[in-house]
């Protein structure tokens, strides 16, 4: 699978909402039932959703840079950078925030989490361009043509 730079646009407009919207059910969930355990309720005294904006944009672009051939490669794909993201972030918080450190299921729950919701936005990326654009020619085609042209 191929990665384009800049993102797919289109698959982007498609994807950013997308996501937005899961992750706004997904934590609007636990603020709902804040005593679920799920999330520290210090974590709720300080949220601002202001800045979710600065997570869901570029989630959402890496996720719209993928140029997925079918359904199990844009799975593989959102898993992956889903992975990524939610690790690094669960990393850093584990390092630096005495609340995430005092349950290490926190760190869990939310890198599973951001698996979770990268796949299933690739997926609807993927799923959605199909039914729209046909077979997805993306940026990546004419590298591809080239690269089977030289082999």
């Amino acid at each position: 699978m191929l990665v384009s730079i800049p993102p797919n646009w289109k698959r982007a407009l498609i994807v950013v909402p997308f996501q937005s919207f899961l992750d706004v059910l997904w934590y609007g969930t636990w603020y709902y039932f804040n005593d679920s355990g799920v999330y520290p309720r210090e974590y709720w005294e300080r949220f601002d959703p202001l800045f979710a904006f600065f997570a869901w944009i570029p989630m959402g672009l890496a996720v719209s840079m993928g140029e997925p051939q079918t359904l199990r490669e844009a799975i593989a794909f959102g898993a992956w950078i889903g992975f990524l993201t939610f690790a690094i972030y669960a990393g850093v918080e584990l390092t630096f925030d005495p609340v995430w450190r005092a349950a290490w299921w926190y760190s869990v729950v939310d890198t599973t989490w951001g698996i979770s919701v990268s796949a299933v936005s690739c997926s609807f990326g993927y799923w959605s361009m199909e039914k729209c654009c046909g077979t997805q020619p993306g940026q990546g085609d004419a590298d591809r043509d080239k690269l089977l042209d030289k082999a």
